[in-house]
């Protein structure tokens, strides 16, 4: 899978169940955004070197 993803989405685009990550350029880091069968928005990040 590869996206060209390089910002952020918008957490109110996500459907309950529903994920997409991004390359933070910047700063070097994969990001995760997800949104739970409850609707919460949670994220997540690892650092690439």
């Amino acid at each position: 899978m590869m996206t060209r993803k390089t910002t952020a989405p918008a957490a109110a685009g996500l459907v309950n169940g529903e994920l997409t990550f991004w390359y933070d350029q910047e700063n070097g880091k994969f990001k995760i955004t997800a949104k739970t069968a409850a609707g919460v928005v949670v994220s997540g990040q690892v650092a690439l070197s």
